[in-house]
């Protein structure tokens, strides 16, 4: 496990070398087995990684895999890459309530106000999930509130229709 503060001092050479070369030549495929041992097999998002061809950044951030994140980033990764469904880590972190990685890739520029292919902004998640410190931490790095989804919802929106009551009381005090 990584060690409180570290993004890049976490794994052997030998692995991080070989996730470094998948990543830069932007080939999933061979890095998908090298990334696998690095997750609890038992785990919901394991499963999920080996049945699927694509990298799949929503879920790396939604189960906070800090340390894979970290790895992926380090190798080179950039913070905003889109999977199929152009999500992005940010996304999955919003999404999962998962504060400490939210602040991790806002620190290293993931664009804060980046849309999936439903045009669900990661305060949008955030929102209808009713994850109150996120949604401040995103706020405080400019998310915009008044963005709207493939269906013309706002974050404000979402928390409504979820009964995100924390979340819809907070937001109800900017523009929106």
């Amino acid at each position: 496990m990584c060690g409180a503060g570290t993004l890049c001092g976490c794994y052997s050479l030998g692995i991080w070398f070989q996730v470094e070369e998948f990543v830069r030549n932007r080939d999933w495929r061979q890095l998908k087995p090298k990334l696998l041992p690095l997750l609890d097999d038992s785990s919901v998002v394991y499963d999920q990684v080996r049945h699927i061809d694509v990298l799949p950044m929503y879920i790396i951030g939604q189960h906070n895999y800090n340390e894979l994140a970290s790895l992926l980033l380090c190798a080179g990764m950039p913070v905003d890459a889109l999977d199929n469904r152009s999500h992005t880590m940010l996304h999955g972190a919003a999404g999962g309530g998962e504060l400490q990685l939210t602040k991790m890739l806002l620190d290293l520029g993931a664009y804060v106000n980046v849309k999936n292919s439903k045009g669900y902004t990661p305060i949008m998640k955030a929102a209808y999930y009713n994850h109150l410190e996120v949604v401040k931490v995103l706020l405080q790095a400019g998310a915009d509130t008044r963005a709207k989804n493939n269906e013309r919802l706002t974050a404000l929106d979402l928390a409504r229709k979820n009964r995100a009551r924390e979340v819809e009381e907070y937001l109800g005090q900017f523009p929106h």
